[in-house]
C-alpha cells in the first residue's frame, strides 16, 4: 500500500489524540501523520516533511481553527525555544494526556498484570501553569 500523502504537500489535519514525543497524531485514510504543535481540536494546515512506509511527519503551516484546549503560552519565548512540547495546551488537557498516555505504555500495562498498579489507581499530578515538566508519584 502506497502512503496516501506525499512529500512537501500541504493537507489540512484534526489530530485525534497526543502521544508520547509531543506530537500530535492525526490519520489521513488510516494513515498516521504525526505533527508537533498541534493539539485534539485544532484544525491545522500541515507540510508534510518526511514519508515513511508506515507513517509521516508533518510541520504546522498555520492554524485554520485553534481547539478549545489551546491558552496563551505562559512563557515569553515558548515559540523560539522549543523546549516545552504542549506549552500552549491548557494544563488540564496536558494532565489527561499524559495520563492517557503513561496507562498506554507495555510498562504500565506489565506493572498491572504483575500486581505493582491496579488500573483504578490515579496518578498525583503536581504541577503548575509554569512548570511544564512537573513531578508525578502513584497515588494511594
Amino acid at each position: 500500500m502506497n502512503p496516501p500523502v506525499t512529500l512537501n504537500a500541504e493537507i489540512t489535519l484534526e489530530p485525534s489524540e497526543l502521544v508520547a514525543g509531543g506530537d500530535a497524531l492525526a490519520k489521513v485514510d488510516g494513515f498516521p501523520v504525526f505533527v508537533p504543535n498541534v493539539y485534539p481540536g485544532d484544525v491545522a494546515r500541515v507540510r508534510i516533511v518526511e514519508v515513511k512506509k508506515g507513517f509521516a511527519r508533518g510541520e504546522l503551516v498555520r492554524l485554520e481553527r485553534p481547539s478549545a484546549l489551546r491558552r496563551a503560552a505562559p512563557c515569553p519565548i515558548a515559540d523560539e525555544c522549543g523546549g516545552c512540547d504542549w506549552t500552549a495546551l491548557r494544563l488540564d488537557a496536558q494532565l489527561a494526556a499524559k495520563e492517557q498516555i503513561l496507562r498506554a505504555t507495555a510498562c504500565a500495562r506489565a506493572c498491572t498484570r504483575m500486581g505493582n498498579a491496579s488500573a483504578s489507581t490515579q496518578p498525583a499530578h503536581i504541577a503548575s501553569c509554569r512548570s511544564y515538566r512537573s513531578a508525578r508519584w502513584w497515588g494511594r
